[in-house]
């Protein structure tokens, strides 16, 4: 706490000095050490909003490569990866004879997020010759099919706990299934026992909730499935890419 009390006060100084004025030669590097300050004591929107003030297109080759790399790199700990994307994108147009190596992690963990897979795949391949690496995890996600959420409400539609069973959670689709077979015996017995009112009121109105409940749930799940297996996938990647070592 105290440690990220410090980088609020020095970046509640950098942006004094900011409008007090200084010379424009400085303003890059004013901005880019505000954005640190943010960016270590977790502020990341407020890092970019630093960064968007600066001027991409003047200074040392060196200063705006760092200005593009903290942009994108606080914008994808901000969770927006289109922006990153999009800031990485630019800095290889603007400056063609820098070093890409060094943002190449950031650009692969970018497109892993943005579920760009074959993108991120090319990216890997080469990241991986240049350092040596084996290991190649693309093949099992480039072959992964996706759950149809809408396939997974449907199929529930159609017999209860079958959406839970194809999002892959088969237990909870088994129990779903015996938990709507017990509600319909439970109404079957109520009319046959001529007990319409607990019949109708207990057994096919809980059996109507479960029914639909059961297939919005469905359709949960399948996109929970997808979205944990990228989760993992993208966590794996994230290990190599950042704990490889030259």
């Amino acid at each position: 706490m105290l440690r990220e009390s410090s980088y609020l006060k020095a970046a509640i100084a950098y942006e004094l000095a900011f409008f007090e004025g200084m010379p424009s030669t400085l303003l890059n590097n004013v901005l880019l050490k505000q954005a640190t300050c943010y960016k270590m004591s977790g502020k990341y929107d407020r890092a970019l909003l630093s960064l968007e003030r600066a001027d991409f297109y003047s200074g040392s080759d060196s200063l705006r490569f760092l200005l593009y790399y903290e942009y994108a790199i606080n914008a994808m700990l901000a969770k927006r990866y289109d922006l990153a994307y999009s800031k990485i994108a630019e800095l290889y147009y603007e400056l063609p004879k820098a070093d890409h190596s060094i943002i190449l992690p950031l650009e692969i963990l970018c497109l892993n997020e943005l579920q760009r897979w074959e993108e991120a795949h090319a990216k890997y391949q080469a990241f991986a010759r240049v350092n040596n690496i084996a290991e190649d995890p693309y093949p099992e996600i480039l072959a992964f099919k996706k759950k149809n959420p809408d396939k997974a409400f449907s199929l529930s539609f159609w017999m209860p706990g079958l959406g839970q069973m194809y999002a892959g959670y088969f237990w909870k689709g088994a129990l779903s299934s015996m938990l709507n077979a017990g509600l319909i015996t439970l109404s079957v017995w109520g009319f046959l026992d001529a007990y319409y009112f607990s019949g109708l009121f207990t057994g096919v109105a809980l059996f109507y909730l479960s029914y639909n409940g059961g297939a919005r749930y469905a359709e949960v799940l399948a996109n929970q499935y997808n979205e944990r297996k990228a989760k993992e996938f993208n966590m794996t990647v994230s290990a190599i890419v950042t704990g490889y070592k030259k």
